[in-house]
């Protein structure tokens, strides 16, 4: 979370930062009516050095002054501004200068330090006046300029100011390269820099501010609206109709590069993603498996942009260059590290794991295009293993990047996140229901394959008054704007327990033989020779209601007797025998 500015004030004597400036002040008039008398006062040059520093040290500079050989200094007042994202100011101090034994005082906020001196003993000459202290961040990369926005020598004393500043001495840096497409990209840097190239060509960026969740118009890319790994920015760049090739010296040996690590806050946030020397990094390395809570996240929950059709979709791996949209759902900020390949514990790479569905889900798509053959998609299943509310098996949808023109569709929830990708539900009562919102500029088409669901489903989907059959591929006409329908799956149980003619018939080496439950029932299935004496028993377990049509449901004799024997060609019985309700088929085993 954002602190509050820091600020500090330093003392000489017993005085505050206003009493001294006030003492400076009047001592400031007092030379100005002694300046009267004598003529002009020669100009004095005032310094700040340029100093390189190493991430975690202090450096002292000097504020040094030249020439002050007509007047005698007796009073000063500097406001000295800098970079805090670089460096921090500690302190001020005489000790050592041509003010020493001075009244000094101080006081900074954040960036900016004001400093007020004065003496009843006055001094000349040249060198030191005064020290500031800084400590370089432990993080820092780049340069912070020392700029002197305010300069007073006594009360009229004329000044030529020359400017410092503090480099950080970085270790060796690599050459990243990045190709920006010609339309909006959401884009992370993976080691330390100053994103001047990246600055140089960007028309338009964008950042996501997490704790408001909503987007901020930058005025400038920079260092601090993109700090690596950590971050990502939407951008878009000059050349607007063709891809421009970015080339940035970063260090991704930093160490707090390569132990980045970043705040999850409730709701959606952009990461970027650390170095890698031959492949990205798992997103399974973002996930902390402690006792936070964040291991029951699904990696469906880390999605990455396709500038090309400005699309979503969940990654498997953080790619360097690339932002990329994770969603916090468990109600609270959470810290999570993003460590480089080289860093990950038990392998170079951590494994990929993502959360699929299972074999007992079905589910279909729906697509909506539009006049400029954009699109927008949603998948809806039934699943088992389905919760009610957002659960692993669904894919959030993060906000829209700027600037999106395309067709919109998303699936409404009560729970949150309220917009998703994909949504699975179980069935309840047998139904379920999804609410999909659209909203298109232009014309668009709707259109679904057919839903391959399960013998007894029936999905519906009903629009502008109109029930469309979902088992069947379809398509709508939607004109412009906003509107919201509903999509409907129900099960229609069978009417009567059945066993139904097998296939193929006849058969060799194997057949399927299909039924179907009007109750939970353990189900077995009997064969019979033709003299009527039991050969074979498959026995199938509890089942519940439904229908057992398809390969894979329903059951399967592989022509063996209970010995394992191939039995001879002729014709058999099977007997469906389910919860009391026994009844017999013919079959023929084909040579």
């Amino acid at each position: 979370m954002r602190s509050e500015p820091r600020r500090t004030w330093g003392v000489g004597d017993t005085m505050g930062f206003a009493p001294v400036v006030r003492v400076v002040r009047e001592i400031m008039a007092a030379t100005l009516l002694i300046a009267c008398v004598r003529a002009a006062s020669a100009t004095v040059d005032v310094i700040l050095p340029d100093v390189q520093a190493e991430p975690g040290a202090r450096v002292t500079l000097p504020i040094e002054v030249s020439d002050v050989t007509e007047d005698q200094l007796s009073a000063a007042e500097f406001t000295l501004v800098y970079d805090p994202s670089v460096a921090t100011f500690i302190s001020v101090t005489t000790v050592g200068g041509l003010a020493q034994g001075w009244l000094l005082s101080h006081k900074s906020a954040d960036g900016q330090v004001g400093i007020a001196m004065a003496s009843a003993r006055p001094t000349s000459g040249s060198g030191a006046l005064v020290y500031t202290v800084f400590e370089v961040l432990p993080c820092a990369t780049g340069a912070t300029d020392l700029t002197l926005a305010r300069v007073r020598l006594n009360r009229d004393i004329p000044v030529t100011i020359r400017n410092g500043s503090i480099a950080v001495d970085s270790g060796p840096l690599t050459d990243f390269r990045m190709r920006l497409p010609a339309a909006w990209d959401l884009v992370s840097l993976p080691g330390a820099g100053d994103p001047a190239a990246l600055r140089g060509i960007t028309a338009t960026a964008y950042a996501w501010d997490a704790p408001t969740q909503g987007y901020r118009l930058l005025q400038s890319v920079d260092a601090r609206s993109l700090p690596a790994v950590t971050g990502g920015l939407f951008v878009r760049h000059l050349r607007a109709n063709d891809s421009a090739l970015v080339s940035m010296d970063l260090d991704t040996n930093n160490a707090c590069v390569r132990a980045a690590a970043t705040t999850l806050y409730p709701g959606w946030n952009i990461v970027g993603a650390p170095a890698g020397d031959d492949a990205p990094v798992s997103v399974a390395a973002l996930r902390d498996d402690s006792s936070t809570g964040w291991s029951s996240m699904s990696a469906n929950s880390v999605l990455a942009y396709d500038p090309d059709t400005r699309s979503y979709a969940p990654a498997s791996a953080l790619e360097a260059g690339h932002g990329h949209w994770v969603y916090n759902a468990l109600g609270r900020e959470h810290l999570v590290a993003l460590p480089q390949a080289r860093d990950l514990v038990g392998g170079r790479h951590a494994p990929t794991r993502r959360t699929g569905l299972a074999a007992s889900s079905a589910g279909f798509g729906m697509r909506l295009t539009d006049a400029a053959g954009m699109s927008a998609e949603v998948s809806l299943v039934v699943s088992d293993d389905a919760q009610v509310g957002f659960d692993a098996l669904d894919v959030p949808a993060p906000p829209p990047a700027p600037g999106a023109d395309g067709p919109l569709m998303l699936v409404l929830s009560e729970s949150r996140p309220s917009r998703l990708m994909r949504s699975a539900r179980p069935m309840r009562d047998n139904a379920a229901s999804w609410l999909i919102a659209t909203d298109v500029p232009a014309q668009g088409v709707l259109e679904w394959d057919a839903a391959p669901l399960p013998d007894g489903y029936i999905a519906t989907l009903d629009l502008n008054g109109s029930r469309h059959d979902l088992r069947r591929p379809g398509a709508v006409t939607l004109p412009p704007g906003a509107r919201r329908f509903t999509v409907n799956v129900t099960f229609v149980a069978p009417n009567s327990t059945r066993v139904f003619a097998n296939y193929p018939n006849p058969f060799n080496p194997e057949t399927w033989i299909p039924f179907q439950l009007t109750a939970p029932a353990d189900v077995r299935m009997h064969v019979y020779d033709a003299h009527g004496s039991r050969i074979r028993s498959l026995d199938l377990g509890r089942l519940t209601t439904g229908y057992y049509l398809r390969q894979g449901r329903a059951a399967r004799w592989d022509g063996r007797n209970a010995d394992g024997s191939h039995v001879s060609s002729g014709v058999y019985f099977v007997e469906l025998d389910a919860g009391g309700h026994r009844e017999v088929r013919r079959i023929v085993v084909g040579k």
